[in-house]
């Protein structure tokens, strides 16, 4: 059952969809959007008012780790990350926010902790070796490890103010 089964229940006619080829799509992803950013500040004012910020609850250590932002190569690595972009979107994978982590050790070795929208994207497999690319040629770079997680999930709070602008959110 479903809501048209219980309407073709009571007798009433079934609900009216608009015909596709009528669908404004990027108002309605707008609104998607927008609808998206209430329930996410919602969450941030509930969570931040119970002294909670992006940490798993069960253990108390952040979600995502903190990236190595005093490191000498860490701006660099910054911007060869934006040299990828996702086929499908016209971002930099930065700028989307699918780059959660950026670490370096003293040696230079740098682990990557990146997501993707969607854990079906069809570029899974490839991305992480194109982030890898991106700055594996930089000077002093050792080594890149760049890994695929899903946990905090992608959502459309991550874009960056850059990403809002480009995609005409803002």
């Amino acid at each position: 059952g479903g809501r048209a089964d219980f309407a073709a229940r009571r007798g009433d006619p079934p609900p009216s969809r608009p015909p596709v080829a009528g669908i404004d799509l990027k108002a309605e992803l707008r609104h998607a959007v927008f609808l998206d950013d209430i329930v996410e500040a919602f969450y941030m004012v509930l969570f931040e008012s119970q002294g909670i910020s992006a940490m798993n609850v069960q253990t108390g250590e952040p979600i995502v780790a903190p990236s190595s932002t005093d490191h000498p190569l860490y701006e660099q690595i910054v911007e060869a990350c934006r040299t990828v972009h996702d086929p499908e979107i016209p971002v930099n994978i930065y700028d989307l926010g699918l780059i959660y982590r950026i670490s370096i050790d003293g040696e230079s070795n740098i682990e990557i902790d990146m997501t993707l929208t969607a854990p079906g994207c069809p570029v899974a497999g490839e991305m992480p070796g194109w982030v890898a690319d991106a700055i594996e040629p930089l000077p002093g770079v050792k080594t890149v490890n760049v890994q695929l997680v899903w946990d905090p999930p992608w959502g459309m709070e991550m874009l960056s103010d850059e990403a809002r602008l480009e995609l005409g959110f803002i």
